[in-house]
């Protein structure tokens, strides 16, 4: 019989305990290495053509039209030779020019700007490794000058490399007057933010100061800029915080939708934002409900503390162990993050992704743009960057020392204008009672206390726990995802107690069909107690191919009668070996095999297929595959119960819904990118409105390269990014944002298949009012743009809508169906 599959693994070996550090290690070192590198300085050429080198590091010269050319020197073993960059623009002799050069070996990227225009970039990923080069100054034969000379040692932007001219200060100085001058007026109880305001105006004051008429700066353009922005960011929440609400001495807090299309970074004022110290949120009964803001600061902040205590009304409380509280830690992802999930490793982008409650845990240098991990062995942490390409850090094992804090530890804004989002996802009792629950996230800082409170209210709405099919309530939306996480523990009651905590989570997020919950009698208890629904059992494994029962003699000389009892013998070895299943989950749950997957061609998708479909359904299973385009419907939608489909097609949904099949989309949006909106749209409404029977979401998290995206990943199948809708640590997993939007798509869908149940039931109803009321909701739901709708709206409308059809069902005498009936059951 087959062992348990917890149970049988190995328990050789011993837990091994790594201490918590008291405090966090010190910031990494910053790589020093000619390979990441920018180099900016005046220069004054006497003469044209020019002749020497400025600065002996890099070589600079201008031909006789003034046209630079300026190299970085290469390894004598690279094959390309030195990087030689030419600029557009000319110089004149006897005038400063600012050149600005960088280059990154990290990104296989250089650029080349003159007086802060762009000049020059390579246009192919062969760039050499540098030779190392000592600072030693002008060479004996340069003819001219050159001054405040500034190095990096990594690939510095543009903006930080460029000088700012005196007029970009002259209106850093005049906006930043005036936005002090306006704080100061509009509110004048908010000490910190004035302060914030009158500390901008003198800074621009001094470096205005430092540029005489004529002169030459020495400030950067971005410190310039960063002026600009946070005198309109201290403007802004003096003009819109009301009765200095939101505003505290050292920090403002502004109220944010938790899962927003535009990510919000360190130095951002969030486009969909508005200063506030509440946030009101609705959720019903057993639903997981998030809120979230931002907490900016006036001056360096350091808080010390983030507590929730729960929340209390007239109906009741809400323990505070019911409120996870994050921080959603911004981190480098590289350039198709947020949106896209093929991999480009020349640039790196910071996004808000990970939910963490220790900062520290991952240190990110927004200098040299690289992630590290922090693993706190016995004797003491260090940094492990994970984001160099010369690393492909394949594989994860639990015993690397890298685990989350249980909660919120504390964490420092390094300078004002710098923000820190948190979420707070409070999980509504399944008895928690109707009405209105009020609590606060309480900061302690060392400007103060901070506090953001949060209203929610309860409705009287019992959700299904899985939506239906779009106008269809017979019939379960599918949620599957490729797969169940590996179980990891040294000991046996580890590894249950981790198996536990994923499938909570798991079901916490709607995914009720995720491959291998139901493989052991031990997980399918749990998934059992946790709440899963067990109609579709992804992927049980199908019988032996038959014509394996005649090995060595071709199949078409195989009779109708060898063939048939081939296909009753594989049957039989199959309910003999491989049905375990049905023993310990309902009589009505349904097994479902693969075929064969991503196949394109007539053999693979008829023939093979066919033939293996038919002792798969004498076993009493159904038969899906993952297909490519329309092949499937054309070739195989006869054999097949299901089409898992690359498209999003209402047509390819009809082709199988008219053979009593079913259609999923395949990967699309595939893992890995960051924006929580992006998956709750299309896992969503949308694909709910295309006419799609679900999604099939391509992985949860990836064991081959987990944490680094920019190594070559050679066990890949595609230069795709990390499919991780979370990242492994010891004992469990850090979720990110991301799966938060999985969440809140499917409950979109929840709350329209509960209006649907109500106003189906009741659009024949013998009152005139509740019938009308029926029809409204029904052809509210048909005018759903799921493209286009906004969701929260849409979200809003389906509970009040809800609402009004249970009053008018309460009033009127109407039908008031159950919200989970046997619908969760697979149709026959």
């Amino acid at each position: 019989m087959k062992r348990n599959l917890i149970a049988s693994l190995a328990l050789c070996v011993a837990a091994t305990c790594f201490a918590a550090p008291q405090k966090a290690p010190p910031a990494p070192v910053p790589v020093d290495t000619p390979n990441e590198q920018a180099v900016a300085f005046w220069v004054k050429f006497d003469k044209l053509p020019s002749v020497g080198e400025p600065t002996g590091l890099v070589d600079c010269r201008a031909d006789k039209d003034g046209k630079l050319q300026v190299a970085f020197k290469a390894l004598p073993t690279e094959i390309v030779g030195d990087l030689e960059m030419a600029s557009l623009d000319a110089v004149k002799a006897g005038e400063w020019h600012h050149v600005e050069v960088n280059f990154s070996l990290m990104q296989q990227r250089a650029t080349f700007y003159l007086d802060g225009k762009f000049q020059w970039e390579n246009d192919n990923l062969n760039v050499p490794r540098l030779a190392r080069r000592t600072r030693r100054g002008p060479s004996i034969d340069f003819s001219g000058e050159v001054r405040d000379i500034s190095t990096w040692t990594y690939a510095a932007d543009s903006e930080r490399m460029a000088v700012a001219c005196r007029g970009l200060l002259e209106r850093a100085a005049g906006e930043t007057a005036a936005a002090a001058a306006a704080v100061k007026a509009a509110k004048p109880g908010a000490s910190g933010l004035v302060a914030w305001a009158e500390s901008l105006a003198k800074k621009a004051s001094e470096y205005l100061a430092l540029v005489p008429e004529g002169a030459l700066s020495t400030v950067s353009v971005r410190d310039a800029k960063i002026l600009l922005r946070d005198a309109a960011h201290a403007r802004k929440i003096a003009e819109t915080a009301k009765d200095l609400k939101g505003v505290f001495a050292g920090a403002a807090t502004i109220a944010v939708p938790p899962f927003s299309q535009d990510p919000i970074c360190p130095y951002d004022f969030p486009k969909y934002g508005a200063v506030a110290d509440c946030q009101r949120i609705v959720a019903c009964p057993g639903e997981h409900e998030a809120a979230s803001f931002v907490l900016m600061a006036f001056r360096p902040l350091k808080v010390a503390g983030v507590r929730c205590d729960g929340l209390r009304g007239p109906a009741g409380a809400i323990p505070g162990a019911n409120v996870d509280l994050k921080l959603v830690k911004r981190w480098y992802r590289s350039g198709s993050a947020w949106i896209a999930y093929h991999n480009d490793r020349r640039l790196r982008v910071l996004v808000p992704d990970l939910l963490v409650n220790d900062d520290s845990l991952v240190y990110v240098d927004e200098e040299q743009t690289r992630n590290y991990l922090r693993l706190d062995y016995p004797d003491g942490a260090i940094y492990a960057d994970v984001s160099d390409v010369g690393k492909n850090h394949f594989g994860w094992n639990q015993n690397v020392p890298f685990k989350d804090a249980e909660t919120i530890q504390p964490f420092a804004l390094k300078d004002a204008g710098r923000n820190q989002q948190l979420l707070a996802t409070v999980k509504v009792p399944k008895d928690a009672k109707p009405g209105v629950y009020e609590g606060a996230v309480s900061l302690a800082t060392d400007a103060g206390a901070v506090s953001f409170k949060i209203a929610l209210k309860v409705l009287p709405v019992e959700l299904p726990v899985q939506p239906t099919p779009y106008g269809d309530t017979t019939r379960s939306y599918i949620t599957h995802m490729n797969s169940f996480p590996a179980i990891e523990g040294h000991t046996r009651q580890e590894r249950l107690d981790y198996a536990r905590k994923m499938l909570e989570n798991v079901h916490a997020h709607n995914m009720n069909h995720t491959t291998g919950v139901f493989s052991t009698p031990t997980l399918a208890k749990m998934a059992l107690e946790v709440g899963f629904v067990p109609d579709r059992v992804f992927t049980v494994g199908g019988p032996k191919w038959w014509w394996d029962f005649y090995p060595g003699v071709p199949r078409d000389q195989i009779t109708a009668a060898e063939r048939e009892a081939a296909i009753k013998a594989a049957v039989a070895a199959w309910n003999a070996n491989n049905a375990a299943w049905k023993k310990w989950l309902p009589d009505w749950a349904e097994g479902w095999c693969i075929g064969f997957s991503e196949a394109s061609d007539y053999g693979s998708l008829c023939r093979n297929q066919g033939e293996m479909s038919d002792a798969c359904r004498e076993a009493g299973l159904k038969v899906f595959a993952h297909g490519m385009g329309h092949w499937n419907s054309q070739w195989a939608g006869d054999v097949q119960d299901m089409n898992s489909s690359t498209l999003i097609d209402r047509d390819e949904a009809s082709r199988w819904h008219a053979a009593g099949g079913e259609y999923i989309n395949y990967a699309d949006p595939f893992p890995g990118a960051e924006s929580p909106y992006w998956y709750r749209r299309k896992m969503g409404l949308y694909m709910y409105k295309t006419g799609l029977d679900g999604h099939m979401l391509h992985g949860f998290r990836q064991g081959r390269t987990p944490w680094c995206e920019w190594g070559e990943d050679w066990g890949g199948d595609g230069n795709y990014r990390n499919f991780c809708m979370s990242y492994p640590m010891q004992g469990g997993s850090i979720f990110c944002l991301r799966w938060d939007g999985v969440r809140e798509g499917y409950d979109d869908l929840r709350y329209l298949t509960r209006l649907t149940q109500l106003a189906q039931a009741n659009l024949a109803a013998k009152n005139v009012d509740l019938r009308r009321e029926a029809k409204r909701a029904m052809l509210w739901i048909e005018s759903l743009d799921g493209l286009m709708a906004d969701l929260d709206a849409t979200k809003t409308g389906a509970a009040a809508r809800i609402l009004i059809l249970q009053d008018a069902i309460k009033k009127h005498g109407g039908e008031m169906p159950p919200a989970n009936p046997d619908y969760a059951r697979a149709a026959k």
